[in-house]
């Protein structure tokens, strides 16, 4: 029993040396990345007298360090990785150029805005420092990153403090995100919490998860809204607007009666190609195989409305709300609204597909 207790032993110090010699610093193994941090100054070139004179110059010369800029950066403390962009999803969201820190401009109200940023605090179950709803402004409290451990519980990686202003635009419809990283550190094993000077990636970082936040939501509120829409129908009237132009006129707000465009047009068989929300705008166009969304699905039978009476090629659909009414204007390949007579001509077909009411299952 001695004498297997004692081969156990050495076999154990020698795993234990084998593993110090994998870490050591003579080994393949061996990081030598940061070595150029320990590195001295060497001594200067000595020429022989036979040789000649000196005529060794700066040939490339480093230019003096910018004030305000941090010059003793360099070893593991130094930003080697590409810099964190800003995530445009979808036609809502275009980034800001022109400052430092990170900055999109969001085609949504500032109260819009607000909520997003509320409801992804809430989510996330961030604390605040502080919060001032008149000036559109709020400051996290420390908001840590973990790295996922193999074993045991996750370990901390950094933290950082954020302030975000929700601004106005000059662009109509537009407002302003802006984050901009208050404090930061890292977690260093040995030393705990160490500040270092973050280069906009956290900022940036952080504006994309709540943009990512804001994408999400609006997919889901928009599925919502299209079944509601489709479940329902509005009501629409032949009419014209202000300037006399004729129109499909209803009772339903602005919302609404955008949710239901889309269906409608697939009920008539006219194909949606584009869309712009800022202006009410639907690019819609008609041609010889066209066949309705809706109409595909074998739930519509024998009471389809049809396809509109009106000759192939691109369509556009304006949507205008004035006061308590909405006006639906049709506007011709050559950006002409439909006469009264056309419009007349194919009212039927157009009120009922706007009416229709479509299974919930088929709507989603």
């Amino acid at each position: 029993m001695y004498k297997q207790s004692k081969i156990f032993l050495v076999i154990l110090s020698t795993t234990f040396a084998g593993c110090s010699w994998l870490g050591s610093d003579d080994t393949e193994f061996s990081d030598y990345a940061q070595d150029y941090t320990r590195a001295r100054m060497a001594n200067n070139i000595e020429i022989p007298p036979q040789v000649g004179t000196d005529n060794s110059q700066d040939l490339f010369v480093v230019p003096e360090i910018m004030p305000g800029v941090v010059g003793e950066v360099f070893g593991q403390e130094n930003e080697v990785m590409a810099p964190m962009q800003i995530l445009t999803l979808g036609n809502d969201v275009r980034a800001n150029k022109e400052v430092q820190n990170a900055s999109a401009f969001i085609n949504e109200t500032e109260i819009a805005v607000w909520d997003i940023v509320n409801k992804f605090i809430e989510a996330d179950s961030l604390k605040l420092a502080s919060k001032d709803i008149a000036e559109g402004s709020l400051e996290t409290d420390w908001v840590t990153r973990y790295e996922e451990a193999f074993w045991g519980a996750d370990k901390p990686v950094s933290r950082h403090k954020y302030r975000v202003n929700v601004l106005d635009s000059e662009r109509p419809n537009e407002t302003r995100l802006d984050i901009e990283v208050v404090a930061a550190q890292n977690y260093i094993q040995d030393s705990g919490w160490e500040s270092y000077v973050d280069t906009n990636r956290a900022g940036a970082e952080f504006m994309n998860q709540i943009l990512g936040f804001m994408y999400v939501q609006n997919i889901k509120d928009s599925r919502q809204r299209v079944t509601q829409s489709a479940l329902g129908g509005i009501t629409v009237n032949l009419g014209i607007d202000a300037d006399g132009t004729p129109a499909l006129v209803t009772s339903s707000d602005f919302q609404q009666t955008w949710d239901r465009v889309p269906v409608a047009m697939n009920l008539v068989q006219m194909q949606v190609d584009d869309k712009d929300r800022s202006q009410g705008l639907y690019f819609i166009s008609r041609n010889e195989n066209n066949e309705g969304f809706f109409e595909s699905l074998a739930f519509w039978s024998d009471d389809a409305e049809g396809s509109l009476d009106v000759p192939k090629g691109d369509y556009r659909v304006q949507i205008l709300n004035e006061g308590p009414k909405t006006y639906i204007i049709f506007t011709d390949p050559d950006d002409v609204p439909l006469k009264a007579d056309v419009l007349a001509k194919n009212f039927a077909v157009l009120a009922k597909a706007f009416k229709a009411r479509v299974s919930q299952k088929d709507a989603s």
